[in-house]
């Protein structure tokens, strides 16, 4: 495994920060409700797994799956924006009036 200096790690942050400031409404709306789904999807299971099987390390096992999903499927969760599209606004690569607008 090769090591990524934290510089690249923040240069890569803030340009998916801005990347992310400038998709449409509709995009985001769209990206927002099937991670929502998915999200609920997968807290439905854990709970589910855990109720049936009486051991609550399986539903925490589950859970997990569905973030990966989230991650893996390029979707936004309300948090990766509260994040990412900051860092993009102090770094001078997004407007304020896009954060504001996420």
């Amino acid at each position: 495994m090769s090591y990524v200096p934290p510089t690249d790690v923040v240069t890569a942050l803030v340009n998916l920060g801005a990347a992310k400031a400038v998709l449409p409404a509709r995009h985001l709306l769209i990206r927002g409700i099937l991670a929502g789904a998915i999200l609920g999807f997968a807290t439905t299971v854990a709970i589910t797994a855990t109720l049936q099987t009486g051991v609550p390390l399986v539903g925490a096992l589950v859970f997990p799956v569905g973030l990966v999903m989230i991650v893996l499927l390029g979707l936004d969760l309300l948090t990766g924006s509260f994040a990412l599209v900051p860092m993009a606004v102090l770094s001078g690569r997004a407007r304020t009036g896009d954060m504001l607008a996420h």
